[in-house]
């Protein structure tokens, strides 16, 4: 099985990813888009947050999706289309969601924190973009709320989705998760 995390900006991506790690599966580390990818070097995230450009590599994204192998995972904001759709048939599809207003909140948040610029018009642009992948089949949406509350319902129904099964107990596997830093990480969840 192979994973692909779909978010909407400022939705949770790494968050998730951290959370998708404490379920058992590997961070390929890639945050891919339509035409590049960035891979990261999670064992130093300060250099990762200051020059994402260096971690930039082209390619389309059927290619860097083959860079995926089995038990692993990557993270992009892809919006949906009969490309991406076709590309990622044969990958477990999470769809990380979160409202307008908290996207904004968030992007504002980064802005100030990161100290780059984040165009929030942008973010949220994309956002709406991203939402017919609500509609698609064999697509788990996970809103936002569900994760930051540690929502065991949804967290197991995650698991089931992923593995068929409840493999370890998603409330611990949530708290680790959020206990963790990433690439993006709020300074509220400090």
């Amino acid at each position: 099985m192979r994973c692909f995390v779909l978010s909407q900006p400022k939705a949770g991506t790494y968050l998730c990813a951290n959370l998708l790690e404490e379920f058992g599966l590997t961070n390929t580390c890639l945050h891919i888009s339509d035409h590049d990818y960035q891979k990261y070097d999670l064992t130093d995230l300060t250099k990762c947050r200051e020059n994402t450009g260096s971690f930039t590599h082209k390619k389309e994204f059927s290619k860097s999706l083959q860079m995926i192998k089995s038990n692993e995972f990557a993270v992009g904001h892809i919006r949906s289309g009969h490309k991406p759709i076709k590309a990622l048939s044969k990958f477990k599809k999470i769809f990380l969601v979160r409202d307008a207003k908290e996207i904004q909140q968030s992007a504002e948040r980064w802005k100030e924190l990161s100290g780059r610029n984040v165009n929030e018009k942008s973010l949220l642009h994309v956002a709406e973009e991203m939402l017919p992948w609500e509609n698609e089949e064999d697509v788990f949406v996970l809103p936002f709320r569900k994760m930051i509350n540690k929502d065991r319902i949804y967290l197991d129904q995650l698991q089931i989705y992923l593995f068929g099964e409840i493999r370890v107990d998603s409330v611990r596997a949530m708290r680790a998760a959020l206990e963790r830093d990433s690439l993006t990480k709020s300074q509220i969840r400090k």
